[in-house]
């Protein structure tokens, strides 16, 4: 561990968990995490599960063929995506010209099958 880092207040907590599984001279890293809006709530055990099972199920793998095939994420790689795409829908990239969906109030820019809401006025979204 590398202790601890306290840097903001905020309704939610998290902890995570990097690990680094071996076998045959070979090595994979693996991520896991718990949130909650309490410290009461995380769980580092579910944590470090999952960080383990990443790294673990990696040994041994190889890359596939190039191929053009229907794709389903994993929630954390989902995550990532809409983290790095939930930047340029802030009000703040928006309003300074900083998101290519600046000039697009209004209109349809995903499939209308998926909606995304952020609304820091709901008790229960995550650290609202």
């Amino acid at each position: 561990s590398t202790g601890i880092a306290d840097a903001a207040r905020e309704t939610g907590s998290y902890v995570s968990v990097y690990t680094l599984a071996e076998a045959d001279g070979e090595t994979q890293t693996g991520f896991g995490f718990s949130i909650g809006r309490d410290p009461s709530e995380l769980d580092p055990a579910i944590a470090a599960a999952d960080a383990a099972d990443r790294a673990t199920r990696l040994l041994g793998a190889s890359k596939p063929g190039s191929e053009r095939l229907t794709v389903v994420f994993d929630p954390w790689v989902t995550a990532q995506f809409l983290g790095i795409v939930g930047h340029t829908l802030t009000g703040e990239a928006v309003l300074k010209g900083r998101s290519m969906f600046a000039d697009r109030l209004g209109d349809v820019v995903a499939n209308p099958m998926i909606t995304l809401v952020d609304d820091a006025t709901d008790p229960a979204a995550f650290t609202a």
